[in-house]
């Protein structure tokens, strides 16, 4: 095991042991000291081949412009971006791009869930969904999770917050 690694708790030591990983990639090398040290660190790595993303929220907004816009490039996936939107053309978006990733506003969710073509979209490339911009209600979140469970995925979606949030 690496000088990097003996630096971790005991714990995450016998974790990486077990699983035999002896050697920490590179954005572990440079990001475990200043963790351990207690700074802020901001750990970007690639995401694989092949991700993409459709961003469907105000790029103005904090969240909207960190997240979805500039960290999916520097991961090496690429961004749809969607400036403005009628439900029946995210739902063929959707359908036709086969994102890995959405991010949406609340209203944006919401008109999915109502949209006969989404409802019956085969959402098994779906691995995660992220709203931001404004409060998601509850009720909201779990039809759209209802949704994606029907149709081939099991994505949660999450919240993300911006600097006005």
């Amino acid at each position: 095991m690496t000088s990097v690694f003996l630096s971790l708790d005991k714990k995450i030591q016998d974790l990486l042991i077990s699983r035999d990983i002896k050697k920490p990639t590179e954005p572990q090398i440079m990001a475990i000291k200043p963790i351990l040290d207690g700074k802020n660190v901001l750990l970007i790595a690639p995401t694989g081949l092949g991700k993409t993303e459709a961003a469907i929220l105000p790029i103005f907004h904090g969240f909207g412009l960190g997240v979805c816009v500039n960290a999916i490039f520097i991961g090496g996936g690429k961004s749809i971006l969607v400036p403005s939107f009628t439900p029946d053309q995210v739902a063929d978006l959707i359908e036709n791009k086969k994102p890995n990733l959405i991010f949406g506003v609340p209203t944006l969710y919401e008109a999915l869930n109502r949209n006969p073509k989404f409802q019956t979209t085969d959402l098994s490339f779906l691995k995660a969904a992220f709203c931001g911009a404004d409060t998601l209600p509850r009720t909201t979140k779990e039809k759209f999770e209802e949704i994606c469970r029907k149709n081939g995925s099991n994505v949660q979606l999450r919240e993300g917050y911006g600097s006005i949030e």
